[in-house]
């Protein structure tokens, strides 16, 4: 059929069905998918910069990449010179709860002293980072918005090749932009100078721009099906995103209620092949036991671990949990009481298994514990931890309070292996200098 014979059957069909039928033909799956999301991705700021520089090489690496791309798209060299512009639009975000916990590259995050968010329509906060990993270069962040924010679900694992793609982002700081393609590839590498910075990311032909960094790519549905993290500038229409899978088995640590809110259930759970079961209670404050099956937490079914953090974002210390559990083939009611963890407790883990002791004064940049004095013979002491130094990680878990050190350093045991993100720090007028290293310390 001739090109004319498309225009004049077009033609005839907006006048046979009239303005609204017409309109609604332009209504496209992918036009309710953005609609639907762009008030989820939000804009990523910094007020003040970190210049970090980094002792392992593959950090190097990484490091020097995004240093690149800042000089390249904004106009700034960190690891060159000072700055004192503020205000630079480093990436995007997208709310994954409407708590408000947002997504976006651990990259953006890592080169701000103090995080804005800015959403679509003006409103602004001020973000706390919540957790991170580097590896993955996804951060976890929170906003005290003051009520419900709106939010995307996480999709699943079943990637079509070939798929509507679709990313969103403020690519050179052109706010709310959406791109489309379709999903390229699954399990590829991304390297820099020859080093791998990436495994199993998906591909995908929409356009990933600097600036897209961590704002959501889509499937037709609106979820979530991976983080936007770079583009190949090789080439033309290759861009990647870290898969929804890693997002949700990182998230899966991260809401731990332990490390999140500082609580404990009373019990764990683990994913066996009948379901999600009880792998350890408590009972004398919760009226679960061990093997039971756990079906429902606060009123949200539950299948994963994944479920179970994300039902329990808001418990509180005191708070009485109702569970719906399958006992012996019985489905019966159950609860558990919140129980708060204690800084004293968090101090006393540090110096006991780590031989660390902390300041009361914050660091200078506002992030992480001030090391006080390191322990002799300690695992501290024999990783090269010192006294004035700071720590802002642990097994990639922000540490922000003591009560931090309690909720990761509880299950703790000896020989266990704890990954310590130290920083040595040297502020001037204009930047906050650092130099970031990874210190692993087994514990005693």
């Amino acid at each position: 059929m001739k090109p004319n014979t498309w225009a004049f059957l077009l033609l005839g069909v907006g006048l046979v069905l009239g303005p609204a039928e017409a309109e609604s033909v332009r209504r496209t799956p992918l036009v309710e998918a953005v609609g639907r999301a762009l008030p989820c991705v939000a804009n990523i700021g910094t007020e003040r910069r970190v210049i970090v520089q980094y002792e392992e090489a593959h950090r190097q690496a990484r490091g020097a990449l995004f240093d690149r791309l800042l000089d390249r798209f904004w106009g700034t060299a960190p690891l060159l010179g000072a700055s004192n512009r503020v205000q630079h639009a480093l990436g995007s975000g997208v709310t994954i709860h409407p708590a408000g916990y947002l997504l976006t590259n651990f990259h953006v995050t890592e080169r701000a002293s103090s995080i804005r968010v800015t959403f679509a329509d003006g409103r602004s906060y001020p973000a706390q980072f919540v957790a991170g990993d580097e590896a993955s270069d996804l951060a976890l962040l929170k906003v005290e918005a003051g009520a419900p924010l709106p939010w995307l679900e996480l999709a699943g694992d079943d990637y079509l090749l070939g798929e509507t793609t679709i990313a969103l982002g403020n690519p050179f700081g052109l706010g709310q932009t959406a791109t489309a393609g379709i999903l390229s590839a699954c399990n590829r590498e991304a390297r820099y100078e020859g080093r791998v910075l990436f495994n199993d990311i998906l591909q995908t032909d929409a356009a990933i721009n600097p600036g897209s960094s961590g704002g959501p790519l889509l499937n037709i549905d609106a979820q979530i099906v991976g983080i936007n993290v770079a583009t190949y500038e090789e080439g033309q229409n290759i861009g990647f995103a870290v898969p929804s899978v890693r997002v949700k088995n990182l998230l899966t640590a991260w809401l731990s209620p332990r490390l999140l809110g500082n609580v404990s259930l009373g019990f764990d759970v683990e994913v066996r092949p009948e379901g999600l079961v009880v792998s350890r209670a408590e009972t004398d404050r919760a009226t679960v036991t061990t093997n039971d099956l756990l079906l429902a937490v606060n009123g949200e079914k539950v299948s994963s671990v994944f479920d179970f953090h994300r039902a329990l974002l808001l418990v509180k210390a005191n708070d009485t949990i109702p569970l719906l559990i399958r006992r012996d083939g019985w489905e019966r009611q159950a609860q558990t009481t919140v129980l708060g963890l204690s800084a004293a407790v968090g101090a006393r883990l540090a110096l006991e298994k780590l031989g660390l002791q902390f300041a009361l004064h914050r660091p200078v940049t506002g992030e992480g514990l001030t090391i006080e004095a390191v322990a002799p013979e300690s695992p501290a002491a024999r990783a090269g931890l010192k006294a004035g130094e700071a720590v802002t990680h642990l097994n990639g878990a922000n540490v922000d309070r003591l009560e931090d050190l309690t909720a990761i350093l509880a299950a703790a045991k000896a020989e266990d292996v704890v990954e310590a993100v130290v920083v040595s720090l040297d502020e001037t007028s204009a930047d906050i200098r650092a130099r970031s290293a990874v210190k692993v310390l087994t514990v005693r």
